[in-house]
């Protein structure tokens, strides 16, 4: 008890400098949204949220923002995952996975969303290279299906779930996995009676942390995506600067609808991992 009690001591100031600085934002942008704070015209009240929420503009932006967040992450776990157990055997591979994993992470991604923009513009280097050879791309850059933006995406976070899978596989899920190769089981059966269990938990978590920076990131679709849909976060950013007052708590009522979501995703991230545990440990949940 006293060694939890000196931990707790140790961690507070941190704890209490986070809590204020991200409950004190949150609660200040709540009280924008309903009118009660910031330079706002709002009414007291929900009128910002039946605002933004009762138009079009609101439901299309909410569907392409989960179609951008969902099959970005759906991508990236999968690319990232394949990867880290396809090089996981081999030392030199290894190395090199993460090595050149390594080299995309600390490039912003608004840089990475220029150099896809590059990419996969109408004149951009593949849409050249196709046409030497004959051949007619489709619009990859402020398409309907967000394309260059989950391309982006995807490029930035696959090396994220490969370092954190690859560092998943050490340690408990390799011994595991001995164990399992020499009471008899199959390749396939290792796979998915135990390696895929064991990472579960880990999958998850990149899983959820990927989801929730993509529905709330702003620069890429504002750079790669179309005019209308707008992703919500365009759309917050839209309405936040606008010269109409009311616009701001309109914004934030958006960012916190968005919030809300990321919240949601994480609760369900908490409840799966837990299940996913419980089947591994055969302990009930």
């Amino acid at each position: 008890m006293n060694h939890r009690r000196t931990g707790l001591l140790l961690i507070l100031p941190a704890l209490a400098t986070v809590v204020l600085l991200f409950g004190g934002g949150l609660g200040y942008g709540f009280a924008q949204s309903l009118g009660l704070a910031g330079f706002t015209d709002t009414p007291v009240g929900l009128a910002a949220y039946q605002r933004v929420t009762e138009g079009p503009a609101f439901t299309d932006g909410l569907l392409l923002s989960l179609w951008i967040s969902i099959a970005a992450t759906a991508l990236a776990v999968a690319i990232g995952v394949a990867t880290a157990l396809a090089l996981r055997r081999t030392a030199v591979g290894r190395r090199t996975a993460t090595f050149l994993a390594q080299l995309g992470l600390p490039v912003p991604h608004l840089i990475g969303a220029v150099a896809i923009g590059l990419v996969l513009a109408d004149s951009g280097l593949l849409a050249r290279a196709a046409r030497v050879v004959g051949v007619a791309l489709p619009a990859l850059v402020a398409d309907p299906h967000a394309v260059a933006v989950i391309v982006e995406y995807v490029w930035k976070e696959a090396p994220f779930v490969l370092i954190v899978v690859l560092a998943a596989l050490g340690g408990p899920v390799a011994e595991h996995e001995r164990v399992a190769a020499t009471l008899g089981a199959r390749p396939r059966q290792v796979l998915r009676h135990v390696t895929l269990p064991l990472l579960a938990p880990s999958i998850l978590a990149v899983a959820v942390l990927i989801f929730a920076f993509t529905l709330g990131a702003y620069e890429v679709p504002a750079l790669l995506g179309r005019a209308y849909p707008q992703p919500l976060p365009v759309l917050a950013y839209q309405r936040f600067t606008a010269a109409e007052l009311s616009g701001r708590a309109e914004g934030v009522a958006i960012a916190l609808l968005i919030a809300v979501i990321a919240v949601a995703a994480a609760l369900v991230y908490t409840g799966a991992s837990r299940r996913a545990v419980g089947r591994v440990t055969g302990a009930r949940r």
